[in-house]
């Protein structure tokens, strides 16, 4: 007797396993590990952590729309991953290590993520279950300058306060974008 994975699938779906139960172990889970990492209770907070967790994933389920934006937003970011993975063993397949990932080719895979993310926002939005503010329509374009003008003033302070090159021009530019990959990779900056 053949089993058919599509119908076995199919069932599990039925019983609510990716409507409740998914998004339930999802919320758990990273509420969990985040509290035990972050031991806001103090060292000894395990359960305190694992109640909290499990109170946030059970009202997580409750909302109806949060769960539909999980099982619609995640895998678009999924497939995120998927290129990035993709593209990582493509690099490793050229001699392109894990240790040489810092500096300015940091920041790059920061922004590439980004755009990612905001990739999978607008495809779980186009299929209608979520509204992203979109100019013109409800974001005026004045609205969307200012925030544009914001954006880069706060771009531009954050890297002159953090990052001071030493050097000038474009060889300077260089020498604080890779400063600033190494603070998104966590490396020892002098």
């Amino acid at each position: 007797m053949a089993i058919d994975l599509s119908t076995v699938f199919a069932r599990i779906e039925e019983w609510g396993v990716y409507e409740v139960f998914l998004p339930f172990v999802l919320v758990f889970v990273l509420t969990y590990a985040i509290l035990e990492r972050i031991q806001i209770f103090g060292p000894k907070s395990s359960r305190i952590n694992w109640i909290i967790g499990l109170v946030l994933g059970i009202l997580l389920v409750r909302q109806g729309d949060l769960v539909t934006f999980i099982n619609t937003y995640l895998p678009h970011v999924s497939t995120v991953i998927v290129v990035f993975l993709g593209f990582l063993i493509l690099l490793g397949l050229f001699g392109f290590g894990s240790s040489q990932m810092k500096g300015g080719i940091m920041v790059l895979f920061v922004i590439l993520s980004l755009g990612g993310g905001i990739w999978a926002l607008v495809n779980a939005s186009d299929q209608g279950y979520f509204e992203i503010p979109l100019i013109g329509e409800t974001i005026s374009e004045e609205d969307a300058g200012a925030l544009v003008v914001i954006g880069v003033f706060l771009l531009i302070v954050g890297i002159a306060i953090g990052y001071k090159p030493k050097k000038t021009g474009f060889e300077g530019f260089m020498q604080g974008m890779s400063r600033m990959g190494d603070a998104f990779s966590g490396v020892n900056q002098k």
